[in-house]
């Protein structure tokens, strides 16, 4: 079963919005123990890992890039926000010759 949950994407220095992202969770009935979504996780306390995304307990490990996350709805967010930035450096266009071919 899928459901359409909305993530807000915070700047961690100064607490301001950055962007929402729409994305599909799937509901897995089989495993209930891991947190779907980060208003089900608790507040971080004083010396425990905190999520990048939300700021949040960071209960688990992205396999993907090694960062604490606190749900499975901010490791989608998380895994959203790499695959932009990778696309966005990937997706640059090939370094124009410095030199005109009349020079050759």
């Amino acid at each position: 079963m899928l459901r359409l949950q909305e993530v807000w994407v915070w700047n961690s220095k100064n607490n301001d919005p950055i962007e929402l992202i729409f994305l599909f969770v799937i509901l897995d009935a089989g495993n209930d123990d891991v947190k779907l979504s980060s208003r089900d996780q608790r507040l971080a306390l004083p010396g425990e890992p905190k999520c990048v995304i939300c700021g949040r307990y960071g209960e688990y490990i992205c396999d993907e890039t090694d960062d604490d996350v606190c749900s499975l709805e901010c490791k989608q967010a998380l895994l959203c926000r790499m695959a932009k930035s990778s696309s966005s450096i990937g997706g640059l266009p090939p370094p124009r010759n410095p030199k005109p071919s009349y020079f050759e």
